[in-house]
């Protein structure tokens, strides 16, 4: 991946980091893509939900196959976060090669889902992120019902 968007990594300094993968087939069907399109968004709510960055980056364009990068601010956060990957069930962190350790080339090169994704896959994932974060930061005892 081309690094040349002068986007500066200012995320270097952080030291607790995941990656995994998820593919997206350019000839997959659109209904296929949007399972993944999803759970991507999921992860993105999970993220902003436990205040842990996350950044992505294209890991095998032939494919095209897309490194997802999570940063912790906290051991709990990290904890919280992989939590709610196992309570969704789509994938399992506890899984051999789901959840690593990123190389520092692969941190280096991340960038924000907006500048990695086409405008309407980074659409759908953030739709779907703020639905989970607002989901997961809705008090059930607050409702005025």
């Amino acid at each position: 991946m081309s690094t040349a968007d002068a986007f500066e990594p200012y995320w270097l300094d952080e030291t607790d980091w995941l990656v995994t993968v998820c593919m997206l087939p350019d000839d997959e069907d659109e209904e296929e893509t949007l399972v993944e399109l999803n759970w991507i968004g999921r992860l993105f709510g999970f993220a902003q939900s436990t205040n842990t960055r996350m950044l992505a980056l294209v890991g095998d364009p032939d494919m095209p196959a897309y490194e997802l990068l999570f940063s912790f601010d906290s051991p709990g956060n990290r904890q919280e976060f992989l939590e709610l990957v196992r309570r969704d069930g789509y994938a399992n962190p506890d899984e051999e090669g789901a959840f690593i350790v990123p190389t520092h080339d692969e941190i280096k090169n991340a960038r924000p889902i907006g500048l990695v994704f086409s405008e309407q896959q980074a659409n759908v994932i953030v739709a779907v992120g703020v639905m989970i974060f607002q989901g997961l930061n809705t008090d059930a005892g607050d409702s005025d019902a």
